[in-house]
């Protein structure tokens, strides 16, 4: 599987195939031989469970060096957040839920989002979290967060 992987992401390496983009490979897991035609275990799929390369079959290298840089600079920015002196965020939403606006509930609010974006990073080596929607949407969440937090201070 990961030579056909590979052949596919050399083919457009940068600008990628898009998120449509298939793979073809033959496999010998048993399951795929007895449902295809002939037992030839020809396999055509899109989803990958090795992100990073998956990243660079559908965006190719400008896109994940764009996407990486973002996550870098969530994540800087959810740092200085930690180092913050003097925050002052309110964010209400409706009438009884209100995001934290002390200085140690945003601290902790930071550090918590710092981490879990670092995971984030970590399960995507094995797990396709960062071009799935729970990871885009994650990445969404933060980017707003941040956002707000900026407009308020």
């Amino acid at each position: 599987m990961l030579k056909p992987l590979l052949d596919a992401i050399l083919r457009q390496p940068l600008i990628g195939s898009g998120f449509g983009a298939t793979v073809t490979y033959k496999s010998a897991d048993p399951r795929v031989t007895s449902a295809t035609a002939g037992g030839s275990g020809e396999f055509t799929t899109y989803a990958f469970e090795w992100a990073y390369l998956d990243l660079l079959l559908k965006i190719g290298l400008f896109g994940v060096f764009i996407y990486l840089l973002l996550i870098f600079k969530l994540l800087q920015a959810l740092w200085q957040r930690v180092k913050l002196q003097t925050p002052n965020l309110e964010l209400k939403i409706g009438s009884k839920f209100k995001i934290p606006n002390s200085k140690f509930q945003i601290q902790s609010l930071s550090v918590g989002l710092f981490a879990a974006l670092t995971a984030l990073l970590a399960v995507n080596v094995f797990t396709p979290y960062l071009n799935h929607p729970l990871g885009i949407g994650f990445i969404l969440i933060v980017s707003v967060w941040l956002d707000r937090d900026k407009a308020q201070n």
